[in-house]
């Protein structure tokens, strides 16, 4: 699933792949894919936050956010989440759409991600590195420690991310199709931009050192 991703229990290091999903996530992570003639999924909170690799933000602003505007636009995005999300609300439940619904929670798991002390947090990289493999697979081993009332929030959220993705897939919206489906969309608008400006996002990237 989306939350899932690259952690998991049986990562070759407890940091790894959290390390990973950050970088991903990151500014420079983000930028990275800007450069590459994607939309980052961060774009608007970058942008706000003057993060945002500025050459190619200066040079393509309007040229990227119009590629935005036409694939949310796209015939078949639209009439594929109206369905879904009709088909939603009369089971009593609320679905803002393929993208929103990644933001729903958010803010209330960060606030729960706070609460959660995880194994090896206090940790430097030279703390790991001086473990030997027997040492980090029992810190691997240990579970985070999470304080009950970041548990019962959690659990409720957890339902509720479940009702939500129980009524999606039975109203034929699964997570997966629409992802796929909004993936495709997206591949093609993204294809035609870097069709026109490649060569610039070439030098960017290079003067970048990407």
């Amino acid at each position: 699933g989306y939350y899932y991703q690259a952690i998991n229990k049986d990562a070759p290091h407890p940091a790894a792949a959290r390390l990973w999903q950050e970088f991903l996530y990151s500014d420079i992570g983000q930028n990275l894919w800007l450069v590459g003639g994607a939309r980052p999924v961060r774009f608007e909170a970058m942008n706000a936050a003057g993060n945002l690799s500025q050459k190619v933000y200066t040079e393509f602003s309007d040229e990227m956010d119009a590629m935005y505007e036409r694939i949310q636009a796209d015939p078949r995005i639209v009439e594929a989440e109206q369905k879904v999300k009709d088909c939603v609300a009369g089971k009593g439940l609320e679905y803002p759409g393929q993208e929103e619904v990644y933001t729903m929670f958010e803010e209330r798991l960060s606030e729960i991600d706070a609460q959660v002390t995880y194994p090896g947090a206090d940790l430097t990289e030279d703390d790991f590195a001086a473990m030997s493999e027997e040492e980090l697979q029992a810190l691997n081993s240990q579970p985070p420690v999470i304080p009950d009332e970041a548990k019962a929030k959690l659990a409720t959220v957890q339902a509720e991310e479940i009702a939500l993705a129980k009524a999606v897939n039975e109203c034929d919206g699964s997570f997966e199709d629409q992802g796929k489906l909004y993936s495709e969309v997206s591949a093609q608008y993204e294809q035609e931009f870097i069709d026109a400006h490649g060569d610039r996002l070439a030098e960017i990237k290079a003067e970048a050192g990407a």
